[in-house]
């Protein structure tokens, strides 16, 4: 076998994989948390993780072997469907993060606004620290 039929087999197995990557990434990590039933934050979050890395995984070599078995330009169809897939997932994710932090925010404005007025002072009893015996906010 040539170089160059190596690399570009080499190349093509990169990109399937990669491509689904992502993919897995975000729909192990949804499988993990429909699976929790009673578990902890701490518990949840690493089983979560968990399920993220083996969907991943899992994800990744059923596109590297769907590029072997497929033809080139099969392989190239396959790879750039999922490369877009996993370009949507990570829109959609992010999108959603943001939202989320948005309205953390706003809920946060909205707490600060509703809190009462109050003053705070603070004195020295050192009678020797005149100009900077009391701090009041």
């Amino acid at each position: 076998m040539s170089v160059e039929r190596r690399s570009g087999i080499a190349f093509r197995l990169a990109a399937a994989a990669l491509a689904g990557t992502p993919l897995g990434f975000a729909g192990g990590a949804l499988l993990g948390g429909h699976a929790l039933t009673d578990s902890t934050a701490s518990e949840a979050g690493a089983i979560i993780l968990a399920c993220a890395f083996f969907g991943a995984l899992f994800v990744a070599g059923a596109m590297m072997l769907a590029a072997t078995l497929l033809t080139p330009k099969a392989a190239r169809i396959a790879t750039l469907i999922g490369g877009a897939a996993s370009v949507a997932v990570v829109v959609y994710v992010v999108q959603d993060f943001i939202g989320d932090r948005m309205a953390q925010a706003r809920a946060f404005d909205a707490a600060y606004e509703r809190m009462p007025l109050f003053e705070l002072a603070l004195e020295a009893a050192n009678p020797n620290r005149s100009p900077f015996s009391k701090l009041q906010y």
